[in-house]
């Protein structure tokens, strides 16, 4: 079974057959994961629902999507544990924004995983400093994508998943499947934080395509906010506007950046790093096992500051300059450190043991 799909244990989901009894309907839903097992959902009773253009409160249940829907600049609010499943070639169209509310948790799910009838959902922001899809009144969200053709278009100030532009809001973005296209406003991360936000991104499978506004990395910070991320699967396209990284800081924000698997390709904007630090900001990159990186400056852009963790198993896989301004840069090759500071080389030889990796969280 892919790592992606692990979340699916966590609901129940059993081969063959499971049947969900809603209110006032009784469904036969049934899923392909990646090895085109069939799987289906169990146990939900009375808290599923069939989705509608009339409901935009949605409450601590599933909501099953068997249309296609226009919201008509509509938001919907995710109140709880609420989980979207979309069924094929069905989807939620011109939404304005999904908000998940304070201390709540989104699921998106879709029927199969064949992008050409993979169900969507498609929100653009008509407010400025919000999120397409998160949270912008609320703090503590979750936001879990395991499937579907996801775009997300965040006002001006907000990621375009992830975080609002409200000083004191975080949000945890994980990823496990899907086509997804995220576009920060200005100041905003692609995925990630808006404007002085925090946020977590786990990616873990998928093919994404993430970009920042301007002051905004691809994935990561936006403006002044902070951000981790962790990669270890997928295929992610991530690019930087102005004054932000491809993955990891916005301008005068900071950020710590994990990439130990998946398919990456960083695209810097002005005075960034493709991978670290962007204007003024600060940043902590480990690289570890053998992810696929294709990327310029792996370290800081203009004026940043930036530490490089480079412990990847001594295969390089594309492309990336680990030497910027301002960065120190800890290599680990075949036991050896060498510590790069402002121009200054030393290796110090020493004797190092192989860490584990670490296994993926449950949801």
């Amino acid at each position: 079974m892919a790592q992606g799909f692990e979340v699916f244990r966590m609901e129940k989901l059993k081969t063959e057959g499971a049947v969900v009894r809603s209110l006032r309907h009784d469904l036969d839903l049934s899923y392909e994961n990646e090895q085109g097992e069939k799987v289906a959902l169990d146990g939900l009773k009375e808290n599923c629902f069939y989705l509608t253009t009339s409901t935009t409160e949605l409450k601590n249940a599933w909501y099953i999507v068997k249309d296609k829907l226009d919201f008509e600049g509509k938001t919907i609010i995710a109140y709880g544990n609420v989980k979207i499943l979309l069924l094929d070639n069905c989807g939620i169209g011109n939404l304005s924004r999904v908000e998940v509310y304070d201390q709540s948790t989104l699921y998106i799910y879709s029927e199969s995983l064949d992008e050409n009838i993979m169900g969507y959902l498609n929100a653009t922001s008509r407010e400025s400093l919000c999120a397409a899809i998160g949270n912008n009144v609320g703090n503590n969200v979750t936001i879990n994508i395991c499937g579907g053709n996801i775009t997300a278009n965040a006002g001006n100030g907000g990621a375009g998943i992830g975080t609002g532009s409200l000083y004191y809001y975080n949000s945890q973005v994980n990823i496990y499947g899907g086509n997804i296209t995220a576009n920060g406003g200005c100041e905003g991360a692609g995925i990630g934080s808006g404007r002085g936000t925090n946020s977590t991104v786990n990616i873990y499978g998928g093919n994404i395509k993430a970009k920042g506004g301007e002051g905004g990395a691809g994935i990561g910070a936006g403006s002044s906010g902070d951000c981790t991320v962790n990669i270890s699967g997928g295929t992610v396209y991530a690019k930087g506007d102005t004054k932000g990284a491809g993955i990891g800081t916005g301008s005068y924000g900071n950020s710590i950046v994990n990439i130990s698997g998946g398919n990456i390709e960083a695209v810097a904007g002005n005075n960034s790093a493709s991978i670290g630090c962007g204007f003024n900001g600060t940043a902590t990159v480990t690289l570890t096992n053998n992810p696929t990186i294709n990327a310029g400056r792996i370290g800081s852009g203009g004026k940043g500051n930036c530490i490089v963790n480079d412990l990847r198993d001594g295969k390089n896989n594309g492309t990336g300059t680990l030497l910027s301004n301002g960065s120190v840069v800890i290599i680990s090759v075949v036991g050896a450190i060498a510590l790069i500071t402002c121009g200054v080389f030393v290796v110090l030889y020493i004797r190092e043991k192989k860490k584990k990796g670490n296994k993926m969280p449950f949801l």
